[in-house]
Order: structure tokens, then C-alpha cells, then sequence
């Protein structure tokens, strides 16, 4: 008697733990995936013009511009896309000379002394263009390389407006530019290298980009003179914009100014935004 209820108990239990039956067909998954028609770059140096890339299950399996492709496989058209080997590495300052303050002297600057159709605050300099002013650093890219890094979008840290980026490569071959394919700009609330008195604190470092985009907006209907500054915040603000913080609260001082402009900024954190 207790061998047949052991068993019976064996048998209710492999009923309860057996497998679920499948309710209506099973979910397929494709093993083959083909991304045609794409810029595709294998190493820093190395690019394939409308080449195609085959995967399979989770791996890179071939890449090439003659490549049979399984009838099986999902195709993918990446026209005008670009296919990277390697990390990018957003924020950073590579290949662009060293921001340094400028010697003078010891009394107050309350005006600008850069010359020419520019904004009247130093810290708003959107005009910068990184890609006119980077040179190829071997041994800074080499650090990034190991890192695992292939390319970097490059621009100078310093000020409020720090203008538009470059996107290059970390190779070492004489055209590593590829700044055409972005315009990426970056904002911050730090002032940066300027000696001019304003602004004085984060409180002002708001107040004057604030003062900035309301000018940008005036400026599109009511100038009489050129302003080569408030052109190129004007076309940056409605581009990808990178947005650097120091803390978690720079990062709601930076979205409540977004917010006011109807503005979209991409943040670069300092490591405690889980706190928010």
C-alpha cells in the first residue's frame, strides 16, 4: 500500500512539474540578419562603402560588399547609415588644443575682447566649430583605443556655449574627420577660461544662457547686424545637443531651462543621478 501511494504521489508530481504546453504557435526568432547598403567602418582605419553586414544568432558572422545571404535572413536596408566596430566615446577633448587663460591684468573686465560679430558674453561662444581646430593626437587616441574606443566626438571644454563638435576618428589616417556626419553642439554651467567678471555664479551662469536663447529667438525676425554667435545657437538648439552636469541638481537646473525653450538636451551625468 505505501508503494502504490508513492508512486502515485511520483506520478501527480511529475504531472504538476512537467513542461507547459505551448498555447497557439511558438514565437520564431530569425537566425540571419542583413544590414545592406551601409558605410561601414571594420577598424579606425578600414571603411566598406555600401558594404553589408551578416549576423548570425548574436554574432557578426561576415562583412563585406559581395556577400551571399541565407534566404532566411531578415534584410535590413541601412542606406545613409553607418556601422561602427568599436565604442564611441561622447565627451571628450581629444585632438583640440589645451583651453588656457589669457594673461592681463588684475582689474575687472566687464566686456568682451574678442573681436568681431560675436555674442557680448565670452562664455557664449557657439561659433566654435571643433572640426576647423582638431589635429590628430597619437598618443591620446592610442589611450582610447585600448580602452576599446574607435572614435570620439571631440570639443572644447570651456564655457556655457561651447559650440559645435567633431566626430573622428581615432586612427591614424590623415582624414579623420567625419564631422559631417554630425552636429552635435555641447552647453554646460560652468564659465569657463574668460576673465569677464559675468557671471559670477551658477545662478548667473543660468541667467545668462537663459538671456542667451531669448536673444537667439529675437534675433531670428529683428536683427540689423549680423551676429555670427547667435546664428549658430540658433541652429544647434534644434540639432542634437549635449548638456554637461556636475551633480543631480545641475541636471533639473539644465531640464527646467530645456523645458522653458521647448529644448531637448542629452545629459552627461557626474555619477550620482540615482539620487534624484
Amino acid at each position: 500500500m505505501k508503494l502504490s501511494l508513492l508512486y502515485l504521489f511520483l506520478l501527480l508530481a511529475g504531472i504538476g512539474f512537467g513542461q507547459i504546453p505551448q498555447n497557439g504557435t511558438e514565437d520564431s526568432k530569425p537566425t540571419y540578419y542583413a544590414l545592406k547598403n551601409a558605410t561601414i567602418y571594420v577598424s579606425p582605419t578600414k571603411k566598406i562603402t555600401k558594404g553589408t553586414l551578416l549576423i548570425k544568432d548574436d554574432k557578426i558572422v561576415k562583412v563585406g560588399t559581395i556577400i551571399t545571404i541565407p534566404k532566411e535572413a531578415v534584410i535590413i536596408d541601412c542606406s545613409d547609415k553607418i556601422i561602427l566596430p568599436a565604442f564611441i566615446e561622447l565627451y571628450s577633448n581629444v585632438g583640440l588644443p589645451k583651453v588656457t587663460p589669457t594673461k592681463g591684468s588684475n582689474s575687472p573686465q566687464l566686456e568682451s575682447n574678442k573681436e568681431g560679430a560675436y555674442y557680448w558674453n565670452e562664455s557664449i561662444h557657439p561659433e566654435i566649430d571643433a572640426s576647423t581646430i582638431y589635429t590628430t593626437d597619437t598618443d591620446a587616441n592610442k589611450v582610447l583605443i585600448e580602452k576599446g574606443f574607435g572614435f570620439a566626438l571631440t570639443h572644447q571644454h570651456d564655457g556655457i556655449a561651447r559650440g559645435k563638435a567633431a566626430f573622428v576618428s581615432l586612427g591614424n589616417e590623415k582624414k579623420a574627420h567625419l564631422s559631417n556626419r554630425t552636429s552635435a553642439s555641447f552647453f554646460s554651467l560652468k564659465k569657463g577660461i574668460t576673465k569677464q567678471t559675468y557671471p559670477s555664479s551658477q545662478m548667473g551662469s543660468i541667467a545668462l544662457l537663459r538671456q542667451a536663447f531669448y536673444d537667439g529667438q529675437w534675433y531670428v525676425n529683428n536683427h540689423e547686424q549680423r551676429n555670427l554667435s547667435l546664428e549658430a545657437l540658433n541652429e544647434q538648439v534644434t540639432n542634437t545637443a549635449f548638456f554637461s552636469t556636475s551633480n543631480k541638481l545641475e541636471i533639473l537646473r539644465a531640464q527646467k531651462i530645456a523645458d522653458e525653450f521647448g529644448y531637448s538636451f542629452n545629459y552627461i551625468g557626474s555619477g550620482n543621478e540615482y539620487e534624484i
